[in-house]
C-alpha cells in the first residue's frame, strides 16, 4: 500500500472517517481478489466492517453491504482520497435527513471535494434497477444524475474555499502521491491532519505544487476505464513503467502489472511506481485473466502466444523493445 506522511493511504481515510459524528459505520468495499488480502488485515486492525465482492462490479459490493448494513443513508467514499473532509460527509448527511431529500446538489458548479457523495436508502434502492449498466457497475451512482425526475433533490451551501475544482486531491497515479505528499511534508501535519483547507491555503502560498500532478487527466464519473495490463517477466522492463505513467496519466487508462518474478525487491519496486501487481504462476495464468477481462491493450514479453488471440487482438512486434503490443480488435 502506498505510504503517505508515513501511513497507508487507506489508513488516512479510515482516520478521517472515524472523525465524522453522524456515520455509524465504516465498510469496507474491496474485491476478492489476493492482493486485496492486506486490504482486509487493516480494516481488522481499524475495527471496522469490510465486505468482498466481484473486483470487476463495484455496485455489487455496495449492494451486498447495503443488504447486511441496511443503512438510513449510504455514503460513498472512493478509496484514493487521502483528503476526505468528514466534516463535509455530516453536512450532507445532516441536510439530507433535514430536507426529507434522496441526493444533494452544491449551490456552485465547482466543488474541491472528490469521491464524496451521501444518498438516502430510498436512492440507492432505486439506482440497483440500473445494475447491469457497465458504467454504473463501476461508478455505482452516474446514473442518478441523468435520471433526476426519480428522486428528491436537496441543496447544500458551501463555504467559499470548496467553492474551487481543478485542484487533484485524489491519488489515481505516481504523480498524484508526490503532490500529496509534498503537501504533508510543506504543511508539518501529522498523518491524517491535513484538511482541504490548509492543502489550499499551501498551495496559495506556493502555487508550483500544483506542478506534481497537473498534467493528469481527471476522467468523468461517468466514463468507463479502459485497461492496459503489462505482463512482466526477468529484468524490470523500464519501458513498460514509462509507457504505463504515460498511459495512467496523461490518457486516463488503468494500469494493472501481472508478474511471473519471485524476487520480492523487483516486485517491491513494481509497487513503488503504484501500479498494481499481481503474482502469477506462469504465462498459461496470464492468458486466462487476458480472456476473461479483454483489456484495451497489452504489453508483454516476446513469448509463446495462444492462436486464439489473433481472434481478439491486433498484434505487433516492437522489435526494438523485444516486447508485443496487442491491441483489442
Amino acid at each position: 500500500m502506498a505510504l503517505i506522511a508515513g501511513r497507508p493511504l487507506l489508513w488516512h481515510i479510515i482516520e478521517r472517517l472515524k472523525r465524522s459524528v453522524y456515520l455509524t459505520k465504516i465498510v469496507l468495499a474491496t474485491s476478492e481478489a489476493k492482493e486485496n488480502d492486506i486490504l482486509e488485515e487493516l480494516s481488522s486492525k481499524q475495527k471496522i466492517f469490510f465486505i468482498r465482492g466481484d473486483e470487476h462490479d463495484v455496485l455489487s459490493r455496495f449492494e451486498l453491504a447495503f443488504k447486511v448494513y441496511k443503512p438510513s443513508t449510504i455514503t460513498r467514499i472512493c478509496g484514493d482520497c487521502p483528503l476526505v473532509e468528514p466534516s463535509f460527509i455530516d453536512r450532507s448527511i445532516e441536510q439530507i435527513v433535514q430536507q426529507d431529500v434522496d441526493y444533494l446538489k452544491a449551490d456552485c458548479p465547482e466543488v474541491i471535494h472528490q469521491g464524496i457523495e451521501t444518498l438516502s436508502n430510498f436512492c440507492f434502492k432505486q439506482n440497483l434497477s440500473f445494475k447491469e449498466d457497465p458504467i454504473v457497475k463501476e461508478h455505482v451512482t452516474p446514473l442518478i444524475y441523468k435520471k433526476s425526475r426519480l428522486y428528491k433533490i436537496g441543496r447544500i451551501n458551501l463555504f467559499e474555499y470548496e467553492k474551487k475544482s481543478g485542484i487533484r486531491f485524489s491519488v489515481d497515479t505516481r504523480s498524484d502521491l508526490k503532490f500529496i505528499r509534498e503537501l504533508y511534508r510543506k504543511s508539518g501535519k501529522q498523518p491524517s491532519n491535513l484538511s482541504i483547507k490548509e492543502a489550499l491555503d499551501l498551495i496559495d502560498r506556493d502555487p508550483s505544487l500544483l506542478a506534481y500532478n497537473e498534467h493528469v487527466i481527471q476522467k468523468s464519473a461517468r466514463q468507463k476505464t479502459e485497461y492496459i495490463y503489462f505482463y512482466h517477466k526477468g529484468l524490470i522492463n523500464e519501458y513498460f513503467l514509462k509507457l504505463a505513467q504515460d498511459y495512467a496519466e496523461k490518457k486516463g487508462f488503468g494500469v494493472k502489472f501481472f508478474t511471473a518474478e519471485v524476487n520480492s525487491k523487483k516486485i517491491i519496486k513494481l509497487k513503488s511506481y503504484g501500479f498494481k501487481v499481481k503474482h502469477l504462476k506462469n504465462d498459461r495464468e496470464f492468458f486466462q485473466i487476458v480472456f476473461k477481462d479483454s483489456p484495451e491493450l497489452i504489453y508483454l514479453p516476446l513469448i509463446s502466444l495462444p492462436k486464439e488471440l489473433s481472434d481478439l487482438y491486433a498484434l505487433k512486434n516492437e522489435k526494438k523493445r523485444k516486447v508485443y503490443k496487442l491491441i483489442k480488435c
